[in-house]
């Protein structure tokens, strides 16, 4: 066995696709095939992972909800007694 030299000619047009649109369809058809192949691990690893970026979101939501109506409810309730002194005193 030995090796034979070979010639490589890249003169003219080679390519016919741009290098993004080739490897965003090299990347989508590899997903493809994993979700094929693979399914548990592809949907799997997927869905706990946009499991846990929604309760993320869901605990920050309820926190910043909690928070927002304690301060509005504190205000409403400094506003109002801030009146019943004045119109007492008055």
């Amino acid at each position: 066995m030995h090796e034979v030299p070979i010639t490589i000619l890249y003169d003219g047009d080679t390519s016919t696709r741009h290098p993004v649109t080739h490897g965003a369809s090299v990347m989508l058809s590899t997903m493809k095939f994993i979700s094929i192949e693979h399914p548990l691990k592809f949907y799997g690893i997927l869905g706990i992972l946009f499991l846990g970026i929604v309760l993320k979101k869901y605990t920050i939501g309820i926190a910043i909800s909690y928070v927002v109506s304690t301060i509005i409810q504190s205000l409403f309730l400094f506003i109002a007694n801030k009146r019943i002194k004045y119109n007492i005193s008055n």
